[in-house]
């Protein structure tokens, strides 16, 4: 019966841990996907890229298990606003200067 409780305190401590790092995940994959964007050669992939990136800093935005700075990320999903709607009128430079000003505000972003 030990072994069994030992088992389950390990199983809910792991699924914990995920959870309380989940934010800080999809701020990097919101990071990556911004990275994509602003290297991407055609303005479909970067509006494509860009809008991923958006999900996931949403999502880091509104995880419950960390404080991220809600000023920086709301500054980044507007740049990748721009980034989409620049990208899918192919207007290219526009739509990676975009992207590169969101990764700067994803990249300076504190994670309390």
């Amino acid at each position: 019966m030990n072994t069994i409780n030992l088992f389950l305190s390990f199983i809910i401590f792991v699924l914990y841990s995920a959870g309380a790092h989940s934010g800080d995940n999809e701020l990097i994959d919101a990071i990556q996907h911004t990275q994509r964007a602003a290297t991407a050669n055609d303005g479909k992939n970067i509006a494509k890229y860009a809008e991923l990136a958006k999900n996931h800093a949403d999502a880091a935005k509104n995880d419950k298990y960390i404080e991220v700075d809600n000023n920086k990320i709301d500054k980044g999903i507007k740049s990748l606003d721009e980034a989409i709607k620049a990208g899918n009128e192919e207007n290219i430079e526009l739509a990676k200067e975009a992207a590169r000003s969101a990764l700067k505000y994803f990249s300076s972003t504190s994670i309390d």
